[in-house]
């Protein structure tokens, strides 16, 4: 299984993460172990991989990549074996106080 990641500028800051692996859940790569990095001032990268090899019997499938920009909320796009899929996720901004 090969390690994706998302990017997101630092100016999208997100209050409930864990959206994002409800997001992932709803892909079918469940179960998934999101985690978070802070490795810039400027960029936020998420690390995801899969818990299993398997799920109910069945390979899971191999993907290149997940790839995350911001278009009238945040556009999730997922390049995986030769097909593209696409989700939409709007996250909540959080305040600032």
């Amino acid at each position: 299984m090969k390690l994706g990641y998302f990017m997101i500028t630092r100016d999208t800051v997100i209050k409930d993460w864990h959206l994002v692996g409800e997001m992932l859940a709803f892909i079918k790569f469940v179960p998934i172990h999101v985690s978070m990095e802070v490795a810039s001032d400027r960029f936020i990268y998420l690390g995801f991989s899969p818990f299993f090899n398997e799920i109910e019997g069945n390979p899971v499938p191999e993907y290149d990549a997940i790839t995350v920009k911001e278009n009238n909320g945040l556009h999730v796009t997922v390049h995986q074996t030769g097909n593209c899929r696409h989700f939409g996720l709007s996250l909540v901004e959080a305040d600032d106080d």
